[in-house]
């Protein structure tokens, strides 16, 4: 409501005189405005309730793929690279066209290649048996070794290294072995050594075990209902 009423006022010097004053006043709040007010607070609950599940559950499966992948290497926030990667974070503001506002958790941890996206945490998520999707083997590269970049079907003498490069089976024929032997008479300090460059292998099964994923991801429903009582009840609407 909207008030003009006549005032004295006295202002610096000898200026003084006749004026108005304009307030602004809100009425009380009817049944209409309460009810407004209170759907304005419920929607602000709720993404701020939306943002911090979202942001709990992201960082818990970061923990617990953290404590998983301890090969992998630390990033500077203080994750894993693979921890990192698993759990990331997005958000959709659907609220004027259809009244909604979400939260993604959702992995990167993989490679994109012609037959799309590869999500390495849903195969240890679930378990998979992994095979070639070209030729007969796949190949698993020791990362120790030098001239790590060989290819599978590099064999033969290399003068230049003095070593020669050849395949070797496993006793049960259920792999092959990609081996480098440096010749005695050659310069490098590895002479007369053999070193394993690679295995080859028909397939390889990677079991289920980052089921806790899931369990922490089933637990947004508890996670939000929490959050979404502490958001109301710090704007007064319970």
């Amino acid at each position: 409501m909207v008030t003009l009423t006549g005032a004295g006022f006295k202002g610096t010097g000898s200026f003084s005189g006749q004026g108005f004053k304009v307030a602004f006043q809100r009425p009380d709040p009817g049944p209409r405005d309460m009810l407004e007010l209170d759907a304005i607070a419920i929607r602000s609950a709720s993404v701020e309730s939306v943002v911090l599940t979202t942001r709990e559950v992201k960082e818990a499966i970061r923990d617990f793929v953290d404590a998983a992948f301890t090969n992998s290497e630390w990033h500077g926030n203080g994750r894993r690279r693979a921890a990192n990667a698993s759990a990331q974070e997005m958000f959709y503001d659907d609220i004027e066209a259809r009244g909604q506002y979400a939260g993604l958790v959702y992995s990167k941890f993989g490679k994109r290649d012609k037959g799309g996206f590869i999500d390495y945490l849903l195969i240890h998520m679930r378990g998979a048996t992994i095979r070639p999707r070209d030729g007969e083997w796949l190949r698993i590269r020791n990362k120790r070794a030098g001239q790590s970049h060989t290819l599978v079907a590099q064999t033969g003498h290399y003068h230049f290294s003095g070593s020669d490069i050849f395949f070797a089976k496993s006793k049960d024929g259920k792999k092959l072995f990609q081996m480098r032997r440096y010749r005695k008479g050659s310069l490098s300090a590895r002479k007369g050594s053999v070193e394993l460059l690679a295995t080859l292998v028909k397939s390889v099964k990677i079991p289920a075990r980052l089921s806790g994923v899931e369990a922490i991801a089933r637990r947004r429903p508890e996670l939000f209902e929490g959050h979404f009582a502490e958001a109301l009840k710090a704007r007064g609407v319970i």
